[in-house]
């Protein structure tokens, strides 16, 4: 099966894009590029710089490292065939591609693929999370670093209607979001090795959140919510540092806005300011309600 890039995808090469976009969302999880001279229009022809074919479906986004991106993709009757692909990030041209056979549940919506977490990458390597659970780390050149089924060292993780919650890279951590109706946790794995160096326990639910980290004075934060309320925890260690009850969202990331937190929740979108362990709910617009779209903090708008 060969399935078309997305032009969204060949435009992210289209223009001048000189610097990295290492995750889901890019630089710091806030999907803004301060790159000039993009395109503000394309079509099937128009500011296309290439496109090329994917042996998958695949609804993660691409993550891009020095001239390289990254994109992975599922394949088969019952997408158990995973694949980890590396393009030229300047002519489109293969690079290297991987192949791993899925051992999780591979249950999804129709819209949706095994393909559905965002990869995240550095100078060390790319990482990457299927929605079978299934976890595998490549050095830039393809070669495998280390790989995990986290459904064989978590048997009751439970994916249902497909997972797609992305990792995030925070100094030699792998931040895992795993969220799910049976084994559910929040978990730092060593970027080196793949083994565990702290781990969470989380409420039983289905979640599609990806974390975003928060650096606060000499420590950092990795924020998460859930349907019932918005949590940090210390990066470094796990522990939980503060948390806001309340409606949340379950789909949508969170945004940095300065000292704030832009937290979507499904009545619309509040901006929470923490302070210590108390949290200050600075205002909150329930008419700007989102079911699945994360805001866009530029210039204090």
């Amino acid at each position: 099966m060969s399935i078309r890039l997305s032009l969204a995808t060949a435009l992210l090469v289209a223009g001048v894009a000189a610097a990295n976009w290492p995750q889901f969302r890019g630089p710091d999880g806030a999907g803004v590029s301060a790159e000039k001279g993009l395109p503000t229009t394309f079509g099937p022809t128009e500011n296309v710089k290439w496109k090329a074919d994917l042996p998958g479906r695949s609804v993660a986004s691409p993550v891009v490292f020095g001239k390289k991106l990254f994109i992975t993709a599922a394949s088969g009757p019952r997408l158990d065939r995973l694949h980890v692909v590396c393009l030229d990030a300047d002519n489109g041209k293969l690079l290297w591609h991987r192949e791993l056979t899925a051992t999780g549940s591979t249950a999804c919506h129709p819209k949706s693929s095994m393909a559905a977490p965002t990869p995240c990458v550095n100078a060390d390597g790319v990482y990457c999370l299927f929605a079978t659970a299934d976890l595998a780390a490549f050095d830039l050149d393809g070669n495998l670093k280390w790989y995990r089924s986290l459904t064989t060292d978590y048997p009751n993780i439970s994916n249902q209607v497909g997972m797609a919650a992305s990792p995030i890279l925070w100094k030699d951590f792998l931040i895992v979001p795993m969220d799910t109706v049976g084994d559910s946790f929040l978990a730092a794995l060593d970027t080196k090795y793949g083994k565990n160096v702290w781990k969470i326990d989380r409420p039983k639910d289905t979640n599609w959140v990806t974390p975003t980290l928060r650096a606060v004075g000499d420590r950092t934060e990795v924020l998460f919510a859930t349907a019932k309320e918005s949590v940090a925890y210390n990066a470094a260690d796990g522990k939980k540092l503060w948390s806001h009850a309340g409606e949340g969202a379950f789909i949508p990331t969170a945004v940095l806005a300065g000292d704030n937190i832009l937290m979507p929740f499904r009545g619309g979108l509040t901006c929470l300011r923490p302070e210590g362990q108390t949290v200050a709910e600075v205002w909150r617009a329930p008419k700007l309600a989102t079911g699945y779209t994360s805001p866009l903090v530029y210039q204090d708008r």
